[in-house]
């Protein structure tokens, strides 16, 4: 199929929260290991639902945050050719994230500077850990960074909320937390760690810290 359309990194957003008069916090959240298992490239694909728990949590988080999803999404990379199916069932699977109501927008990358594709072989300023699409949803939805939340599953994660100025980063514990891509990474200042992979006790970490 023709990779016009999958070289250009995107934006999805819900319809609703274009509108004015919203906060202008953002609570970003990686896709991949953070609101469903890291089974791999193309996890995505594989994964049916975010655990009721999670779901929760993130749906009493409406009136007071922009929650936003910010993924490098390297599925294409490997193979030199896919079809169109799995290109649909991807896109799908995006529509279904955002129908469910617990995230606002995506941003998503698909370029990695070894990509078996040409057309996504690059060094991208918004692949993780560059800032580049944080700071395209700052524009977009007009954010304060400095009052915003940034969880996620990788030093990565950290790295890119770190430079675009989002204020209070958490990494979750696990096998991938300190797995650098092929981006040059600096982490220069703190995060908080979390054991618990749980959103719901993550954002009670949250609470906490906002209180000290």
């Amino acid at each position: 199929m023709n990779t016009t359309r999958l070289a250009e990194d995107f934006a999805l957003f819900r319809p609703a929260k274009c509108r004015s008069g919203l906060s202008n916090r953002a609570l970003f959240l990686d896709l991949d290991g953070t609101l469903w298992p890291d089974t791999g490239v193309g996890s995505i694909l594989k994964v049916n639902t975010i655990r009721v728990s999670d779901r929760v949590a993130l749906k009493r988080l409406a009136k007071d945050w922009i929650r936003i999803g910010v993924s490098n999404q390297t599925l294409f990379c490997y193979k030199e050719k896919f079809s169109k199916a799995q290109y649909v069932l991807y896109r799908f699977k995006l529509f279904l994230l955002l129908s469910s109501g617990v995230i606002d927008a995506i941003y998503i990358c698909h370029h990695h500077p070894k990509s078996r594709l040409s057309e996504l072989r690059k060094f991208c300023e918004n692949r993780k850990p560059n800032p580049g699409l944080l700071l395209r949803s700052q524009r977009d939805f007009k954010l304060n960074l400095s009052e915003s939340v940034f969880i996620g599953d990788r030093v990565t994660d950290m790295i890119a909320a770190e430079a675009a100025g989002v204020s209070r980063r958490y990494l979750i514990s696990g096998k991938n937390s300190f797995e650098l891509n092929e981006n040059n990474t600096n982490l220069k200042k703190s995060y908080s760690f979390s054991s618990d992979s749980s959103l719901a006790s993550i954002f009670e970490k949250i609470s906490d810290d906002a209180t000290q």
